[in-house]
């Protein structure tokens, strides 16, 4: 009797190391891959509805009909705004696709222009690296661009799915929890319901600020471009905004195709372009930032930096973009740990 105990305790103390284990594993295969994606974004999309519809079925009644309505409201508000707005990213798009090959030729005359400094071996060589370099990534980038939209085109199937995952996420949010507490040894069933209490508040708030951030540097962005008659505004707003989810490297990557562009366009508005995407940053960084998030993302500069990039090397750039929050899950489980444990 004595050895069936101890047989169960040990079986609920691996379920959750089996588990992770088990994800992780998957994650490495192509189809897995995609559909683990998939679901990561229901996952983020339930937990930026979940206040609304916690405010809305605030006495418990009505909870999946609530959910329902919301889902409903939610999707069929961003279908309304993609008819609204893809023909307008995907004419800019195209755009930019030959404003790219404008760039490719622009580069190609300018090393054709420096032929005639072939005597000094170290300017041509340094002159050939950064042409060749420049070529290949205008290149690369117009054909990135290309095959994100047929990648989209492709994806539209599986996406699909994505409602339906989010409404049972928000409507059996409580059955889902109490199954992941029966993986749990007895023991450690309240320090893990204090644990998932602590997660689940502060993922929350980080998605949803990091959704409220990259707006406004989107919204920014936008009004700048547009003052300055910076072709593409729209478009580029999107991808600066989109970039700066991921701290200190993403707002350099989100305003090179803005700087780019205004290059191609005036020596002088790149200049005022670049001034002003700048500013932008620090006052999100120094002002916004610390209002919005407060002190929930508690994690040193040096920390942050080094998630970056072991997030990047391990899963590129979704790897990037969940550094920081896997991060501060990290922080949490051992301070809790701690807390509760020890």
């Amino acid at each position: 009797m004595i050895n069936i105990k101890v047989n169960d305790k040990l079986k609920n103390s691996f379920k959750p190391m089996i588990t992770i284990f088990t994800i992780i594993l998957l994650f490495y295969f192509k189809f897995t891959r995609d559909v683990i994606f998939v679901f990561f974004m229901a996952f983020i999309l339930s937990y930026f509805l979940k206040p609304i519809h916690l405010s809305i079925s605030r006495n418990g009644k009505y909870k999946r009909l609530c959910a329902g309505v919301l889902v409903l409201t939610f999707f069929s508000a961003i279908i309304f705004v993609i008819m609204f707005l893809l023909p307008l990213i995907v004419r800019e798009s195209n755009n930019i696709v030959g404003t790219l090959a404008v760039m490719e030729k622009y580069i190609q005359q300018i090393n054709s222009k420096m032929e005639s400094m072939r005597g000094n071996k170290l300017v041509q060589s340094v002159i050939i690296n950064i042409s060749s370099n420049s070529e290949n990534y205008i290149k690369t980038q117009g054909e990135k661009i290309v095959n994100l939209l047929i990648k989209l085109g492709h994806s539209s199937l599986e996406y699909s799915i994505v409602p339906i995952v989010v409404y049972y996420i928000l409507a059996d949010s409580e059955l889902i929890f109490k199954r992941l507490t029966m993986m749990i040894s007895p023991n450690y069933r309240k320090v893990y319901k204090e644990i998932f209490s602590d997660i689940d508040r502060i993922l929350s708030k980080y998605i949803i600020c990091q959704f409220i951030l990259c707006s406004i540097i989107a919204i920014l962005t936008f009004i700048v471009l547009a003052i300055f008659h910076i072709k593409y505004p729209f478009l580029l707003a999107l991808i600066n905004g989109f970039f700066n989810i991921i701290p200190y490297f993403g707002p350099i990557i989100g305003a090179i195709p803005a700087i780019l562009v205004a290059a191609l366009q005036s020596h002088n508005k790149v200049i005022y372009v670049a001034i002003f995407l700048y500013l932008i940053q620090q006052i999100e960084g120094d002002l916004i930032s610390p209002k919005i998030t407060g002190e929930f993302v508690d994690l040193h500069p040096m920390v942050v930096l080094l998630l970056i990039i072991i997030g990047g090397k391990v899963g590129g750039f979704i790897g990037m973009v969940l550094a920081v929050p896997a991060g501060v899950i990290l922080k949490i489980l051992y301070e809790d740990i701690n807390y509760y444990l020890f």
